[in-house]
């Protein structure tokens, strides 16, 4: 009876630690993927970033070209030729006639 309880015994041991070794293997492949997520995750974050700084500075270069295209546009509206949404009205200035 006795052996009979050890052979138990061992038996239950054995399996206990086959259940050790399977969730440590499964623990140790968990981490290993969660690894690999986190990696992911940080070359898909210097990716945006580097994305958005390249969209910082072409928004940049843009403003810097409007602000020199605008001053002749400024000029122009500043100008005696108007043009308005209504029939075009030239000025006058050789003519009195039609003035």
């Amino acid at each position: 009876m006795f052996n009979e309880i050890l052979q138990g015994r061992a038996a239950s041991d054995h399996k206990h630690r086959a259940w050790r070794m399977n969730t440590g293997d499964s623990l140790e492949k968990e981490k290993v993927e969660r690894r690999k997520v986190q990696e992911k995750e940080r070359e898909m974050n210097q990716d945006i970033m580097e994305l958005l700084r390249q969209q910082t500075q072409m928004l940049v270069y843009l403003q810097s070209q409007h602000s020199q295209v605008r001053l002749p546009l400024q000029l122009i509206e500043n100008s005696t030729f108007h043009i308005h949404q209504g029939p075009l009205h030239y000025p006058c200035h050789s003519s009195p006639v039609g003035c």
